[in-house]
């Protein structure tokens, strides 16, 4: 065997090996967000918001075949296996730009998707049963907030304001700030946090 096949075979080798890890780091993105999705879907009317993530799944997948298919490639003669390698690093092109070019015409659909968010913020009842309640709480927790654009947007909630009182939920509040005073903080604004 020549040494330029050696090369050959040794980087081939190396670029399946950078394919299984960006397949495995592109997977785990798109399982990531096709759970965030799930858990914070009562935001979102359309589905096609998560279309990004299924292909970022299925690229994923395609990325690791394709370096199982380059490493059996590298070890043998085979122009058969070499084109059907070709062609799956031609179809994980086109998914990744697909997925790429998907995420960013949905950016901007994203702000209009969440304007049902302002509503159920403002049917808040603070109940565990209330699924709005539930997702405005898991909102503010997850993503360190309170309020739609600060903390003060609690006073014109039928919730905070029935008992003639101003409270905000505990969902609003990080860990007390001292132990010895166990004051609690409120968290900024929600709407940058989700814009992110």
């Amino acid at each position: 065997m020549s040494d330029k096949r050696r090369i050959f075979k040794v980087v081939l080798q190396i670029t399946c090996q950078l394919l299984w890890f960006a397949g495995l780091v592109m997977g785990l993105s798109g399982v990531y967000l096709l759970l965030n999705f799930k858990h914070n879907m009562l935001f979102f009317r359309d589905i096609y918001i998560i279309l990004p993530a299924i292909l970022a799944v299925v690229n994923a997948a395609a990325l690791l075949s394709s370096g199982g298919i380059g490493c059996w490639v590298s070890m043998r003669d085979s122009t058969c296996l070499q084109a059907v390698f070709v062609y799956l690093l031609v179809i994980i092109f086109c998914l990744g730009a697909t997925a790429a070019t998907l995420a960013h015409v949905n950016i901007g659909k994203v702000d209009s998707e969440l304007a049902p968010f302002r509503n159920i913020f403002h049917n808040y009842s603070g109940s565990s049963q209330d699924p709005d309640s539930n997702a405005v709480d898991s909102i503010q927790e997850r993503l360190q907030c309170c309020g739609i654009q600060d903390y003060k947007d609690w006073l014109t909630i039928r919730w905070s304001t029935h008992t003639g009182k101003f409270r905000v939920p505990q969902s609003c509040c990080n860990s007390p700030s001292t132990p010895a005073t166990a004051l609690w903080t409120n968290y900024t604004c929600c709407i940058p946090r989700v814009a992110r």
